[in-house]
């Protein structure tokens, strides 16, 4: 990042100016207006900045107003003391392929991203706890999902829902609920173990459409 915007990020947060702030910058690091009502904007990086949560409102839908800039993002990085990344905050930014959730992260929020279906690793913190609706659905590159070394008691309905290329996901022994449609049409989810986790409640469907599943351990 240009050192002029990352002194004004922090400027900006430190004079107050913002409490959760996201800016968008072209890949030459200049950095391009908050808002466009038109026009097109180049793959850049979002970038996330501030305490508390990541939100609808302080999301890319407020700063870009078209669905197609949205698109172009490739990269998300966070910032000091983000502790949820908030509802529909990534949708759609179907070139995003990695992602990296830092540590102090909490929660992820409904459909947080949802439809990025070039998304092929992330990372995510010691501090998770919950995955909310819809959260990765239909991300078709996801292929593998690594939650073990967190903190995670929920994992809501339809978190993964159609994440086709899916073939396996390590849990948690804190993980207590798989929610409604959690892997439906995971089309490639061949096994899953559960039997180290304190499940307490699995929901509906949870598993339909998972053709290749052969092995269910559960406790």
């Amino acid at each position: 990042m240009h050192t002029d915007d990352f002194k004004r990020l922090l400027f900006d947060f430190a004079s107050g100016n913002l409490l959760m702030k996201m800016r968008v910058l072209c890949k030459d690091w200049r950095r391009v207006a908050d808002t466009f009502i038109d026009g097109e904007v180049e793959s850049g990086e979002m970038i996330v900045i501030g305490d508390g949560d990541l939100n609808y409102d302080a999301t890319i839908y407020e700063y870009i107003a078209l669905e197609r800039a949205q698109r172009n993002v490739t990269q998300v990085v966070f910032l000091l003391n983000v502790t949820k990344v908030g509802e529909r905050s990534c949708e759609w930014a179907v070139n995003l392929v990695v992602v990296e959730i830092p540590e102090g992260v909490e929660s992820i929020g409904d459909y947080a991203f949802a439809d990025c279906r070039n998304l092929t690793t992330v990372s995510f913190p010691t501090t998770l706890t919950s995955i909310s609706l819809g959260a990765f659905q239909e991300c078709s590159s996801l292929d593998d999902v690594d939650l073990f070394r967190t903190q995670l008691q929920e994992i809501g309905e339809e978190a993964f829902f159609r994440c086709s290329e899916l073939e396996s996901m390590a849990l948690p022994n804190s993980l207590q609920t798989l929610g409604e449609h959690v892997f439906g049409e995971c089309y490639s989810l061949e096994s899953i173990d559960l039997v180290h986790t304190n499940l307490r409640e699995i929901g509906d469907s949870a598993f339909r459409g998972c053709p290749e599943l052969k092995s269910l351990t559960i406790p």
